[in-house]
């Protein structure tokens, strides 16, 4: 399979040097500023109209992808403010998506179960915080848990080392994570039947965090994928409630990669066969860290309550 960027012929001489690795520019935002300079130089008083939104679907040749499809997923992430990778074979192996699945649910009904005995509240149906698991709308449905912590299977840092090898090539290229890039935090977010539409919001406020998502199933229409809002990561982005949102239906391996400040939100899970689980790792610029999502909550195994 090939890889398919789209639209590379198209490209001003800048910017097709620098997909095609003539150039080395440190990033796509400083190859679209020199566009910007020379456009600006040639014709200073003729307005330009706006250039296309770059394609958020990337197809990849597999692991190793050529330097104009990372680029052109890089174009994606930086201006988008997200990107949907995706290979014939997948990114990561079907085996290893279906262990993180099967760990994922059997660890989140695990916690849920502790929560219930522990706190005496209707986990289905009460919203509660904790270092581990977080349910954060009440009858959400939609549990996020960290996978990271001291004793996770050894499939998430499994997951982890595949996704990086193709999400750090395309980050770095981005220019969104200055500095350096780290690894900040590793979860899972898993929908159970009946979940609803989440509201669109971001993860978080500031610049310098990108999340890493990997589909462990098939995500589409029925079980509930991620929704995105193309640009709502720039800080002059237009009214984001007019921004007509992106789903991104993936299949089991796929990647998707998105700015902690895009707006986004999870659909309705409406199938009623099994739950949802799609993996995720926050990568962060130097000094920065997500303190948003999982800041400050005690234990689920603490003798002090948690928050509720």
């Amino acid at each position: 399979m090939e890889d398919g960027v789209g639209g590379v012929d198209d490209l001003p001489d800048e910017l097709l040097a620098f997909v095609t690795c003539k150039t080395a520019p440190r990033s796509f935002a400083e190859a679209l500023a020199l566009e910007r300079a020379r456009a600006a130089a040639d014709k200073p008083d003729e307005p330009r109209p706006p250039p296309p939104p770059p394609s958020y679907r990337i197809a990849l040749s597999g692991t190793s992808p050529s330097c104009a499809a990372v680029d052109a997923a890089a174009r994606s992430l930086a201006q988008n403010g997200f990107v949907i990778l995706e290979s014939d074979p997948p990114l990561i192996e079907p085996e290893l998506c279906a262990r993180c699945a099967e760990d994922a649910v059997a660890e989140c009904e695990r916690l849920l179960a502790e929560v219930g005995r522990r706190r005496g509240i209707n986990v289905y149906e009460k919203r509660f915080y904790s270092r581990e698991i977080c349910h954060r709308v009440d009858r959400g449905l939609r549990y996020d848990m960290r996978v990271d912590l001291p004793g996770a299977s050894p499939c998430w840092a499994e997951l982890r080392r595949a996704s990086e090898r193709i999400a750090l090539r395309v980050i770095e290229r981005s220019g969104l994570l200055a500095g350096g890039v780290h690894v900040d935090m590793q979860g899972c977010v898993t929908s159970f039947p009946s979940a609803c539409d989440q509201h669109f919001h971001p993860d978080g406020p500031s610049r310098g965090l990108v999340n890493c998502f990997v589909a462990l199933v098939d995500v589409d229409d029925t079980n509930g994928s991620t929704e995105l809002k193309p640009g709502t990561h720039a800080n002059d982005c237009p009214d984001v409630e007019r921004v007509p949102g992106v789903p991104a239906n993936m299949r089991a391996g796929s990647v998707l990669l998105f700015d902690f400040r895009t707006h986004h939100r999870g659909r309705a899970h409406r199938r009623s066969d099994a739950p949802r689980p799609v993996a995720y790792t926050v990568f962060g610029a130097a000094g920065v860290h997500d303190t948003h999502n999982f800041g400050g909550y005690d234990s689920v195994f603490d003798s002090a309550d948690f928050k509720t």
